[in-house]
């Protein structure tokens, strides 16, 4: 079984937005170190009814994984 990937291989992460079925899906995309296979790792958060309350709820969610990257984005 392959190692789950940790929070300290984060560098980076971002929101993405997209629409489904008229419902507005937030998805975070986490980027890991780039010699992991996996360096690239997508979670659905949830999906809202419009696209305001997606973009707010992407904001907070952003920030929130930002405060806990082990550090600064883009590891410099």
């Amino acid at each position: 079984m392959p190692e789950r990937p940790r929070a300290s291989d984060a560098i980076d992460c971002r929101a993405i937005i997209t629409e489904e079925q008229g419902r507005f899906v937030l998805t975070l995309e986490i980027l890991m170190v780039p010699d992991r296979p996996d360096h690239l790792v997508r979670h659905r958060i949830a999906d809202y009814p419009t696209r305001q309350g997606a973009e707010v709820a992407a904001k907070w969610t952003v920030n929130a994984a930002n405060r806990n990257l082990p550090h600064p984005p883009l590891g410099f």
